[in-house]
């Protein structure tokens, strides 16, 4: 199935663009009678966990580590899983219940714009625009593009444009809904260490449980990035000496080769941190 959309994508030539090359690898599984009520989190120098309830009783544990130390991984995926849980105090929860799936593993997680639409298709969610999963935004994507399609189509069946001038709105749209949002999950999914001003901000958003629930919607898809991260909510969080440090620590953050479609001035950040 994933070969004959491969070659279904090559045959209508969606050129890719924004590209940026795989950061991280991702594995999981599933466990049994393990006491955990809500989601958790953890980010450090190099790895990144989440564990979260699912269905059937059953709690998902997630590991992000460099991409470059697949094969590390690889030598001993349950030595390295359980190790890492240890890290951040989940390991002894975990083996007080059991192991239900195999663990799983996505070493190949490419981050990318595709054209999303032609004579004849249109592309909606991770079909033309893939992201790290570290920030888990594939089904609000969907959804979101979904209906701006929608809307471009109506427009372009009723008359109102032609409907490739539509088609091209709904892209412009997209893209400029999902930029903050690429460039945010691209930053985090280089799992370096946080900058001061970083744990500044998790630290004001500890303190507040109103922020910290805005600051998860805004992962989550349901409050804009933009608006989260708009100077007077920066203000609110850091203060005006914080918000001032954030843009002198863009505007003099140290240039790397951009992204391929991209233009000089929105390169990647540094490389990771090695485990």
């Amino acid at each position: 199935m994933r070969r004959r959309w491969r070659a279904w994508l090559a045959l209508i030539g969606a050129p890719q663009y924004r590209v940026r090359p795989p950061l991280t690898l991702a594995y999981y599984t599933y466990w049994a009678d393990v006491a955990m009520t809500g989601g958790e989190v953890y980010s450090r120098p190099g790895y990144a966990i989440g564990a979260w309830p699912t269905g059937d009783g059953l709690v998902m544990t997630y590991h992000a580590w460099p991409a470059t130390l697949h094969s590390t991984f690889r030598r001993d995926v349950e030595g390295n899983f359980l190790r890492t849980l240890d890290n951040v105090g989940l390991g002894e929860r975990v083996r007080e219940g059991r192991r239900a799936e195999r663990f799983r593993d996505t070493p190949d997680l490419p981050n990318f714009f595709r054209k999303p639409y032609g004579p004849g298709w249109a592309l909606v969610g991770d079909a033309g625009l893939v992201m790290d999963p570290i920030t888990g935004q594939g089904i609000a994507d969907a959804f979101r593009d979904a209906e701006l399609l929608t809307d471009a189509i109506t427009i372009g069946i009723g008359g109102t444009l032609p409907l490739a001038r539509a088609l091209a709105g709904y892209q412009r749209a997209r893209d400029r809904a999902a930029k903050p949002m690429y460039d945010f999950t691209t930053r985090l999914a280089l799992l370096a260490p946080p900058r001061p001003l970083e744990v500044e901000l998790f630290e004001a958003l500890a303190r507040s449980q109103e922020d910290a629930s805005r600051f998860v919607g805004a992962l989550a898809g349901a409050v804009p990035l933009r608006q989260f991260m708009s100077p007077r909510n920066m203000i609110h969080l850091v203060g005006l000496r914080g918000l001032v440090k954030l843009i002198l620590s863009q505007t003099r953050r140290p240039r790397s080769k951009p992204a391929v479609g991209e233009r000089e001035g929105q390169a990647l950040p540094v490389a990771p941190a090695q485990l």
